[in-house]
Parts: C-alpha cells; sequence; structure tokens
C-alpha cells in the first residue's frame, strides 16, 4: 500500500495541538509534497522525503509565523499514521495522522 494521498496530521507540541495537512506523492522510493499548518495556511513544500516499506522520513523548513526545522519519522498502515516530529530547536513530539483522500484512502 502507498502513502501517497492527503493525510491530516497532529503533532503534540507543549503549546497545544498542531493540526496540519499533508499533500504526499512516491517516486521509487522519494517522497515529494507540502504541508499545510492549518492554524495559519502557510504551505512548505516537503524535502528529504524516503519510503522504505512502510516507514516514511521527510524534513520541513518552516518560516512562518516563525523559522523552525522539522523532520518527520512515521510509519503507516493502511490510512493511519504515527511516529514523532522533532522541531528545532524546541525537541521531538508524537505525531499522529489520518489519509483523508488518496488512491488507497
Amino acid at each position: 500500500m502507498s502513502v501517497d494521498g492527503t493525510w491530516q496530521l497532529a503533532i503534540d507540541s507543549p503549546i497545544g495541538q498542531q493540526p496540519a495537512v499533508v499533500e504526499l506523492k512516491t517516486d521509487n522510493g522519494a517522497v515529494t509534497g507540502s504541508m499545510k499548518n492549518s492554524l495559519t495556511g502557510v504551505v512548505t513544500d516537503i524535502n528529504e522525503g524516503t519510503v522504505v516499506g512502510n516507514k516514511i522520513d521527510f524534513a520541513v523548513s518552516v518560516t512562518q509565523p516563525f523559522p523552525l526545522s522539522m523532520k518527520v519519522s512515521a510509519t503507516y498502515e493502511g490510512n493511519s499514521m504515527s511516529g514523532e516530529a522533532t522541531l528545532q530547536p524546541y525537541g521531538t513530539f508524537k505525531l499522529t495522522g489520518e489519509r483523508s483522500d488518496g488512491p488507497d484512502a
């Protein structure tokens, strides 16, 4: 099963749950797409994305509302995703998600 599609993610942070919509597309183990902060509407491209089996890793460089680098490492099964998001310089936090659209939704 592919990870391609639209995912509704939630990152548990010290300032509360941070929702995001992630569009993912794979091609020969590479992952591309975008992440939209559901609170601010800011869209950021995904980079350094890889998928091996059911494990996905990608990075995002956010510039608004303040700069930070985020690395996501998660596993997916069917339409569910879980893992962690490391937000530099703030720490590592639990991430969960559900696929809302895509070829396997």
